[in-house]
């Protein structure tokens, strides 16, 4: 029998429990979750709120951020958006594309670590004409293009620490104001009553991504968020893309002549032009036609009809005696044949006069028709949901080409010269359309 002595015994016995228990604390490590990560966008001066402002305000935003993220910011962030974004210009002036949703892909394409790409993190500050500020913070999965979060403040007569302890609190809401929310998604956060239970039991077995992007859109921190974000990678791997073959664009139209173009507007293009609707189609125009309602807000007959996919779209304007407009006749004609900024206007501040977007939509579509229209009498062409156009995103021909943005969207992504796209069969809740003849 071999004897060892009492110190040789007590310092194995010390180095054992030291590493068992470094063991055991590495186990327990591997166990915790990773935070989820999110690059906030740089915030930029404005006519009314100087730099060092929105220093401040950034860094408020950073820490009500932290809670839940892993967050990039600041210079490091700075200087990777000014390349990203100088890079597509020069692309863009040597004629490819060049557009903000592939801008914003690069940008978290950037910061991606072995646990994923980071979320896009935007917030908009800004003073109201009454002296206040208005705030709002909208974090997107912009690779799959996916709604995380939205959450908008107002405040009156603030100062600007008051405007940065709100600030530290707008990420620790998932839902959208409850005031603002349509009563649909009055539980819309993180889950875990019978409605989540019931809506995800009846999409589970899905072979459609864009059912799971339902789901995340109602209930983003919900039970089965993160079974929801993967099968809509597994599913898009598994199931080829559906695509519809390409419409070509008819002549120029002839000059007006007053009769079967009720309720649209021609478009004068050189020497031809072409019809377009004045608003969106609505609800009970698609119901009317089609026989039924694919839509979210279905409480809203006079608000555009929405969750349509390409394929539907187009088949109801052929129905109609209709077509989808070119992408490049949306442009001119929401332009004004101007090249507007925005369509009605270049002027950021009266946006809200032009369109229903995030600053005043309630976060749901609204009736058409009920803001200004441009200078064609188009109304809607910014905002309210986004146009289904006729034209392929490019060569590959797999996406369609969007336009005009939509309830959910920002003053920057009106823009008339923005471009978005979808593949033609997905469905959104802020997508719809408007025909052209």
């Amino acid at each position: 029998m071999v004897k060892f002595p009492v110190a040789v015994l007590l310092a194995f016995l010390l180095v054992f429990g030291v590493a068992f228990s470094v063991h055991a604390a590495e186990k327990k490590a591997e166990k915790k979750p990773a935070k989820e990560a999110v690059v906030l966008m740089p915030l930029r001066p404005t006519k009314d709120i100087p730099q060092d402002e929105m220093t401040q305000y950034e860094a408020a935003l950073v820490k009500s951020l932290s809670e839940k993220y892993v967050v990039y910011s600041g210079q490091r962030v700075v200087e990777r958006v000014n390349t990203v974004y100088k890079q597509r210009s020069a692309e863009a002036k040597a004629g490819k594309e060049c557009d903000e949703t592939k801008c914003l892909q690069d940008v978290a394409l950037a910061f991606q670590t072995k646990e994923g790409v980071p979320y896009i993190g935007i917030a908009n500050i800004r003073r109201t004409s009454g002296g206040g500020y208005s705030m709002s913070l909208k974090i997107t999965d912009v690779i799959d293009d996916l709604a995380i979060f939205s959450e908008q403040k107002s405040c009156d007569g603030c100062n600007e620490n008051k405007v940065s302890e709100l600030l530290k609190t707008i990420a620790g809401v998932v839902a959208a104001p409850a005031a603002e929310a349509p009563a649909a998604q009055a539980s819309k956060g993180a889950g875990g009553n019978d409605m989540e239970l019931a809506f995800w039991n009846s999409i589970k077995d899905s072979v459609n991504p864009n059912d799971f992007a339902a789901y995340l859109e109602s209930y983003p921190k919900g039970s089965f968020a993160p079974l929801a974000k993967s099968r809509i990678v597994s599913v898009k791997k598994s199931t080829p893309q559906a695509s519809a073959p390409a419409v070509a664009a008819p002549p120029p139209a002839p000059a007006p002549s007053g009769d079967g173009h009720e309720g649209m507007v021609y478009v004068q293009q050189g020497s031809g032009g072409f019809y377009m609707d004045k608003t969106e189609v609505t609800q009970e125009a698609y119901q009317r036609v089609i026989g039924n309602n694919p839509s979210k807000f279905t409480d809203c007959p006079t608000c555009p009809v929405e969750r349509v996919t390409w394929d539907e779209a187009t088949a109801y304007c052929k129905k109609v005696g209709k077509r989808l407009p070119t992408e490049q006749e949306w442009e001119y004609a929401a332009g004004s044949g101007k090249g507007q900024t925005y369509a009605g206007t270049s002027d950021e501040s009266s946006v809200g006069d032009y369109a229903w977007y995030e600053e005043n939509s309630s976060y749901k579509t609204n009736p058409v028709g009920g803001k200004k229209p441009n200078g064609l009498g188009l109304y809607d062409m910014s905002g309210n949901v986004w146009e289904w156009t006729d034209s392929w995103y490019n060569d590959s021909k797999k996406e369609r080409v969007l336009r005009g943005g939509s309830w959910f969207s920002d003053a920057v992504t009106l823009r008339t010269a923005l471009r978005n796209y979808s593949t033609p069969d997905s469905r959104d809740s802020r997508v719809g359309f408007r025909c052209s003849q």
